[in-house]
C-alpha cells in the first residue's frame, strides 16, 4: 500500500487508542472528583463549627443566620470540579474531530490508492 494511507491508517489507530483510554478515563475522573469536592465541603464545614465551638460556643447562635454562606461554600469545589470536567471533555471533542479528519483523509487516500491500482 502507499506510504501515507499506512501512516493515516497508524495515526487513526493512535487517536482511537487514546480516544478509547481517555473515554474509560473520564468516567472514573469525574466521579473521583464528585466524591473529592463533597468531601471537601464536608470537611471544611465540621471544622468550621469545630472552630467556632472551640473559640467562642456562643458565636453558634449567630451561624444559623449564616447558614446560606455555607451552602454557597459548597459552590468552591463543584466549580473546580466543572472547570476540570470540562478540560477532559474539550480534549475528548478535540480527539474526535481530529478522528473524524484523519477517517476522511484516510478514506481518500485508499480510494485514491485502489484507483491507481486499476
Amino acid at each position: 500500500m502507499k506510504r501515507e494511507v499506512l501512516e493515516l491508517r497508524r495515526r487513526l489507530e493512535v487517536t482511537e487508542r487514546e480516544l478509547n483510554r481517555l473515554s474509560r478515563f473520564e468516567w472514573g475522573y469525574t466521579k473521583q472528583l464528585w466524591k473529592f469536592s463533597l468531601l471537601s465541603w464536608l470537611l471544611g464545614v465540621l471544622l468550621f463549627f469545630l472552630l467556632v465551638l472551640l473559640v467562642e460556643p456562643s458565636l453558634l447562635t449567630g451561624v444559623l443566620e449564616a447558614l446560606p454562606l455555607l451552602v454557597l461554600a459548597a459552590a468552591a469545589p463543584l466549580v473546580a470540579v466543572l472547570y476540570f470536567v470540562g478540560r477532559v471533555e474539550r480534549r475528548v471533542k478535540k480527539l474526535e474531530r481530529s478522528r473524524e479528519l484523519l477517517l476522511s483523509r484516510y478514506r481518500r487516500a485508499l480510494l485514491d490508492h485502489f484507483e491507481e491500482s486499476s
